[in-house]
């Protein structure tokens, strides 16, 4: 991936309930994990250059993060983790240019 330095970046990661005997993410998979009636994500954390944000998602002002290039650990969990939230609370409609998966190098650095 080319670095875009025209282009700003938010990094974000979610935070979600995420363990009881029969409601955990490291026993179902992400889908089912996150359409689960369990599932709650709690807090959001959101970081740019210009400013950083926490608090319940569906209570964050999203459209600063519209167009930018979203930066997290663990996209495959994370954007699922946000598309549910697109779906649960119609007003947010940010979207990123791409999503960037952090943990991509650090498997690459081992």
């Amino acid at each position: 991936m080319t670095i875009d330095w025209n282009r700003s970046y938010a990094c974000i990661d979610f935070e979600t309930y995420f363990c009881s005997k029969t409601y955990s993410v490291g026993e179902m998979s992400y889908h089912a994990y996150v359409n689960h009636p369990d599932f709650d994500a709690y807090l959001v954390a959101i970081a740019t250059k210009n400013f950083t944000v926490y608090g319940r998602p569906e209570e964050l002002d999203w459209s600063a993060m519209d167009g930018m290039i979203w930066v997290a650990h663990n996209v495959t969990f994370d954007k699922m983790v946000f598309d549910k939230l697109t779906e649960l609370y119609p007003e947010i409609t940010a979207r990123p240019h791409t999503w960037v998966n952090t943990a991509d190098l650090a498997v690459y650095m081992q």
